[in-house]
């Protein structure tokens, strides 16, 4: 098996790149949460969003090999509806995707993972209850 590894200053610089992109149109960019799986991983999944969480803008920062993104309201963000989150999409204002990918507890290995909640036997995400909020904590990219 090939793989290729990238020198530490080229990490840097798609970081920051990635962050710029998520900033370049008018407002600030957002992770949305929803329970379905999409078709394809860049297509929005059916069915209605659980929880639309606002960024900051800018939206984050770059540190090494890694950004932290930073949300608008440390206050949280109100559940629209209730479900468990499988899948998140991480997009500019302008609705252009910047990243997509599953969602699980911080037990599991999805690409964006919430912590506290109840996650139940068989199940691998906490339960979102409408009404409740979302804490943005943080969100480390590497």
């Amino acid at each position: 098996m090939s793989e290729l590894y990238l020198g530490p200053e080229h990490i840097n610089a798609q970081l920051l790149a990635s962050l710029a992109f998520a900033d370049a149109a008018s407002g600030a960019s957002h992770i949305v949460l929803y329970s379905a799986l999409p078709a394809q991983p860049r297509d929005v999944p059916a069915g209605s969003a659980l929880a639309d969480i606002a960024l900051a803008k800018p939206c984050g920062s770059v540190a090494g090999e890694s950004f932290t993104l930073q949300p608008a309201s440390a206050g949280g963000t109100m559940i629209l509806t209730n479900g468990f989150a499988r899948w998140a999409r991480w997009v500019r204002s302008d609705g252009k995707l910047v990243a997509a990918g599953t969602v699980s507890n911080t037990l599991g290995d999805g690409a964006f993972r919430l912590s506290g909640g109840t996650t139940p036997d068989g199940e691998t995400t906490p339960l979102l209850q409408a009404g409740g909020l979302v804490v943005f904590g943080t969100l480390i990219l590497t």
